[in-house]
């Protein structure tokens, strides 16, 4: 049977032919994003890690696993000794195949194999899945943060063998997706503005760095809600002007 190729960077979808699939929370996507270990997860270290000051964490957790079975087949999620395990022999996922290429040795193979994963390299992990409740919005920004850093450093390396082909436009546009993961690499932001230069797309480059600040505004505004902290008056004036710049 043809396998479902589930998305995790982005906002998340899992396809299969014409077939889309519709989980009915967004903490199901986080749970498949969590069960990805190889020996599987201990249900008290999930409950721990999303739910750890509630009472309603083993019945978040059994809705959770009934909506990856309901979805992709029952056999998706199993249970081993208190572990619930993955079953991949029906799911194609991304973060495995970029694990994979990001493991190859031979220079060779590791070029062919991330020439294979650059489309999926498109965004930040479970984009759109930040739940209301604090624990498992930190739980995703920690993993978010470390698959932002393995992205950009990917997208980086793609863009360098791009330039070495003699493609600077596929260069460019791999830079600025490694820039909207890590805004702060100051050598790729030099590169993508010799790019820009050099084949007349200095404006797309403006336009990112205006994008990214907003962006960062927004991030910290998300960090302070969560915090339960109102955001001081240089800050609203500040996010008031980037508001003004991005109009």
């Amino acid at each position: 049977m043809v396998p479902w190729e589930v998305r995790l960077l982005g906002r998340p979808e899992a396809r299969r032919g014409d077939d889309v699939a519709h989980l009915r929370s967004r903490l199901a996507w986080a749970l498949l994003a969590a069960l990805r270990h190889p020996a599987g997860v201990a249900r008290h270290t999930l409950v721990e890690r999303f739910w750890p000051d509630t009472d309603h964490g083993r019945v978040s957790l059994r809705l959770a696993v009934k909506s990856l079975r309901d979805t992709f087949g029952p056999e998706v999620v199993s249970e081993h000794a208190g572990r619930l395990i993955l079953n991949r022999a029906g799911l194609d996922l991304d973060l495995d195949r970029i694990e994979s290429a990001d493991a190859a040795t031979d220079p060779d193979e590791r070029r062919r194999l991330l020439q294979e994963i650059d489309p999926l390299l498109d965004g930040e992990l479970l984009d759109g899945c930040d739940d209301p409740d604090a624990s498992v919005v930190r739980w995703i920004g920690g993993e978010r943060a470390r698959w932002n850093e393995r992205g950009a450093r990917l997208l980086n390396e793609i863009a360098a063998h791009r330039e070495a082909d003699r493609d600077p436009h596929a260069a460019f546009d791999a830079l600025r997706r490694s820039l909207r993961l890590a805004p702060e690499d100051a050598d790729a932001w030099e590169r993508a503005w010799r790019l820009g230069k050099q084949i007349g797309r200095t404006p797309d480059t403006q336009a990112l760095q205006r994008t990214l600040t907003f962006s960062e505004a927004i991030a910290r505004a998300r960090a302070r809600e969560v915090a339960g902290r109102r955001p001081s008056l240089r800050e609203s004036r500040a996010f008031e002007e980037l508001l003004l710049q991005r109009m």
